[in-house]
Parts: C-alpha cells; sequence; structure tokens
C-alpha cells in the first residue's frame, strides 16, 4: 500500500518526506498534549455567568391554542379531542418553559450543541424541522417534544467527555421526535384511563415525560444508526449510559483542610464516608427511590451492547488521527462553561450545597478561579442564614440521590454540625477567602454581610469597597444604602 511519506519509485523514505514526516508527528503529537488539557486559560483566573441577549422566539412566545407547528401521523387514532388536549398541553408547556427564563438564547452553549445537530441531521428533508436549545437545569435530562424542539440540560451537558456523547444524546432525542414518540407516550396514557386536563397534562409533560421501554430502545437503536452514518463513534454509547447509572462518582475533596480556617478547624470525625451516610440518611429522611437507578436505562444498556456486538463489531469510526476532524476544543469549552453554569444555577435555586459541591468538583482544574472560591463562600454564606432562622433542614434537596461518597461527606458535615460550630466555620471560611481574593466583588459583599452580624460598625467598610470599586455592580444599591447607614 502506498503512502503519502514514501518514495514510490525506491519505496523508501526520502530525505523531504521524512523531514515532513517529522514535523506532522511533532505537530500532532502537540495538538494531542494541547486538546487533552481539560482547563482553559480563560477560566484560570475568572467566569462571567452567561446572560440571555436577543429575544424569545416568537414561535414560543405567542404559542396559543391550536397555534404550533405540531404535526403528526394519527397513528394512534385518537378522536379530534383527545389529539387537541395533547396540541394544547405541548403548547402550553413549551410557553411556560420559553417564558420563565429557563432557556439560554444567543449563547456560545447552543450554537455548539446545534453544530452536532447539524452534523447528526445533514442535509435531510426533516432538518429544518428539529431545533436544538440548551436548558439552565442541572438534572442529568434532555427532553424532546412533537413539534421538534430538542432541549439539552447543562446538568447533562457539563458531565459528557467527548462529542460522540453529545451527538448520542442529541441522536436518541431526534429519533423520539421521528417516531413520534412524545404523541405516541401521550397516545397509550389516554388508552389506559390517564384522561386530564390541558394544563394539568402540561405540567406533567414538563416535571417527568418517561417513555415506555420500547420507546426508549426504538430511540437507541435509530440514535446509533444517526451516530454511524455521521461518522460519529457509536460505542461511546455506552459510556454515557453507564454514567447516567453511576452519576456522582468523582474526584475526592479535601474538605477538612479547604474549609478550616483560623477561627474553625474541621475534624475528620465530622464526616462520613458513602456506607456511613445512608445510615443517617434512612434515619433522617424520608428513604424514597433514587432516580438515578433506572431499570430503564440498565435495560437499554443492555440492548445497546447487544447491537453494539451484532451490527458494529469491529467497525470503530474514529481512528487515532480521525479524531482531530472533531471540534475537541469547542466541545471541551463548551463543556466547561456547563459546569460553571451548573454551579449558578444551583446557587440561583438555593441549592446550596449541590453549587458547593460542583465547585469543589472544578477547583482540580481551576485552583485560582475566583469565581468558584468565591461562589463556595456565598454558598455558605446562605447556609448559615437559613441555620440562624432555624431552617437547615430545608436546604438538603439531593438527600435521596447521593450516590458518592465525597457528596455524602459534605452533606453530613453539614447536617449534623451544631449550629455555633457552623456560624464558626461559615465566617471564617469567607474571612479567610476574602484575604485571598480581595478585589472579588462576590467575596466583598460576601465579606460585608457576614462581617454585618456581629460586627456592623467593620461592615461599613466592606460595603464602602464595593460601592466604590463596583458602581454597576448587582449589589450596588444594597451597598450604597447599607454604607450610607447610621
Amino acid at each position: 500500500m502506498n503512502s503519502y511519506f514514501t518514495n514510490k519509485k525506491y519505496n523508501k523514505p526520502s530525505k523531504w518526506h521524512l523531514h515532513n514526516h517529522t514535523t506532522i508527528t511533532l505537530f500532532l503529537l502537540w495538538l494531542m498534549m494541547v486538546l487533552s488539557v481539560p482547563a482553559f486559560a480563560q477560566f484560570d483566573d475568572d467566569y462571567i455567568e452567561l446572560k440571555a441577549t436577543g429575544r424569545i422566539p416568537n414561535e414560543y412566545l405567542n404559542l396559543v391554542r391550536g397555534s404550533s407547528r405540531i404535526n403528526f401521523k394519527n397513528t394512534e387514532r385518537l378522536n379530534r379531542t383527545q389529539k387537541e388536549t395533547f396540541r394544547d398541553a405541548t403548547n402550553l408547556a413549551l410557553r411556560a418553559i420559553f417564558t420563565e427564563g429557563s432557556i439560554y438564547y444567543n449563547d456560545p452553549l447552543t450554537d455548539y450543541v446545534r453544530t452536532i445537530g447539524a452534523k447528526l441531521m445533514g442535509n435531510g428533508e426533516d432538518a429544518s424541522e428539529v431545533e436544538f436549545y440548551v436548558s439552565k437545569s442541572y438534572e442529568l435530562n434532555a427532553s424532546s417534544w412533537q413539534t421538534g424542539t430538542i432541549i439539552i440540560n447543562i446538568g447533562l451537558l457539563s458531565r459528557l467527555q467527548n462529542e460522540a456523547q453529545l451527538a448520542y444524546v442529541l441522536a436518541h432525542e431526534i429519533a423520539h421526535f421521528k417516531m413520534q414518540h412524545p404523541y405516541k407516550q401521550y397516545a397509550r396514557q389516554i388508552k389506559g384511563g390517564g384522561v386530564a386536563r390541558s394544563s394539568e397534562l402540561a405540567r406533567n409533560f414538563r416535571e417527568h415525560f418517561d417513555y415506555s421501554l420500547i420507546y426508549e430502545l426504538e430511540a437507541d437503536s435509530m440514535a446509533l444508526e444517526m451516530m454511524k452514518k455521521s461518522g460519529f463513534e457509536v460505542n461511546e454509547s455506552i459510556s454515557i449510559l453507564k454514567k447516567l447509572l453511576d452519576l456522582e462518582k468523582n474526584k475526592p475533596i479535601d474538605l477538612v483542610s479547604y474549609f478550616s480556617s483560623p477561627q474553625y478547624k474541621i475534624q475528620n470525625t465530622q464526616l462520613c464516608d458513602h456506607k456511613a451516610y445512608g445510615a443517617f440518611k434512612k434515619a433522617s429522611f424520608e428513604v424514597t427511590d433514587q432516580h438515578f437507578a433506572d431499570y430503564h436505562i440498565q435495560k437499554r444498556l443492555v440492548r445497546v451492547e447487544t447491537i453494539l456486538e451484532r451490527d458494529y463489531k469491529g467497525k470503530k469510526l474514529l481512528l487515532p488521527l480521525k479524531r482531530f476532524q472533531y471540534d475537541l476544543l469547542l466541545f471541551n469549552n463548551a463543556v466547561s462553561i456547563a459546569r460553571f453554569e451548573v454551579v449558578s444555577q444551583a446557587f440561583q435555586s438555593a441549592n446550596y450545597l449541590k453549587s458547593i459541591y460542583e465547585a469543589l468538583q472544578m477547583l482540580p482544574d481551576f485552583p485560582e478561579n475566583k469565581y468558584l472560591h468565591a461562589q463556595i463562600a456565598e454558598n455558605l454564606f446562605y447556609i448559615g442564614q437559613y441555620d440562624r432562622m432555624g431552617l437547615r433542614d430545608r436546604l438538603f434537596f439531593d438527600s435521596q440521590r447521593i450516590g458518592d461518597t465525597e457528596y455524602a461527606k459534605l452533606y453530613c458535615l453539614f447536617s449534623t454540625i451544631e449550629t455555633d460550630e457552623l456560624q464558626q466555620l461559615v465566617h471564617g471560611f469567607i474571612e479567610k477567602k476574602y484575604r485571598d481574593y480581595p478585589g472579588n466583588p462576590i467575596l466583598i459583599i460576601t465579606a460585608a454581610k457576614s462581617m454585618e452580624i456581629n460586627q456592623p460598625e467593620v461592615a461599613k467598610d466592606y460595603f464602602k469597597k464595593y460601592v466604590k470599586y463596583f458602581p454597576y455592580g448587582k449589589h450596588y444599591t444594597e451597598a450604597k444604602l447599607k454604607a450610607n447607614n447610621d
């Protein structure tokens, strides 16, 4: 077989080709090292939260009764009223999702996801029927609607390891749309006696719309075909399914050294492993089924492995060098943004322990990122505030879904620590981080609020500093009032 680096006449390398072969090889090795680095320079120091720009798409803003692009074949033989109920419920649910501020617009995450979606759809007739969006939800999920709207959550996007995994997630949702699974699932509910008003059905669509196992398996099969046709590594479908079954086994965290300060020292005895946390959880919370141990996903995993063994064995698509045709830098950049956004969105929804945990998981990649340290401090402040009001138990949103020892340690610490000790921990940590990053606006305002509890006169200096250096900051009005308050 001839090679581009071989002299055809004598069938041996020439000096010119050897030189260029070496140069190209070195370049590829350098490129491999660059692409393997998870951290990016723009995130080493700080992070600016994504802001939606532009208008909400009119097709979602103006959804009214009967007015949408829903189009399905009535293979389920539902009557006119039943079909209209499905249409209205879909419209109501999408209108709520797109108008309540839970979708990103004109942002780099959406732009990137759409490039992968476009690769999957190609130039087919139905390419214009599908639109991709990114949701601010930190749940590990994606959804498909009979309008052709595909939504992937930042929670799932933040956990992906390569473009092929993203392609599988999107292809799976595209398959649901193409096979009319949203409509067919609704029809199964109707035939099973699950008739509901449009408003109630819309709420069910938004909150939890599980497909029957047969539809999930059909979508997996079509997704693999789409991935193969588009040149994505089909075996990554296995990786993402395993990830969904084993959500939170992440990097070890040294909670003792990180949260300890001169004011308060954490002891190892205050932490617990996952096994001990399980016993604590059963004694402290009402035990419910864990969402991540999904029976359907286990069945899907077995079925996909069977299909790959039968139809794709020995047909791996990504050779070592072919991987460079993919936008790995763009992918890693998108995942990093999604991880930061998970920290932000968990904080905004008052899931303070989740926000802290996600930030701690990012610190090995971005050890000096001021945003992460400041966000942890701000989360801690509000945990302290809830505790002062006797409402600490309301913070444990994830108590039934923790499968990772590191997260269990965090929950154990903040579940069992005494109030006085918690306040010392919070104030000591905020003061320590303020000394590390004295110019950070979040840490300045958080330190001011923390000081205000016990040292109101000292707190004024912090409020004044914020007013002086951040006249356009989101806390400016509050800081100015407190700085001038006598």
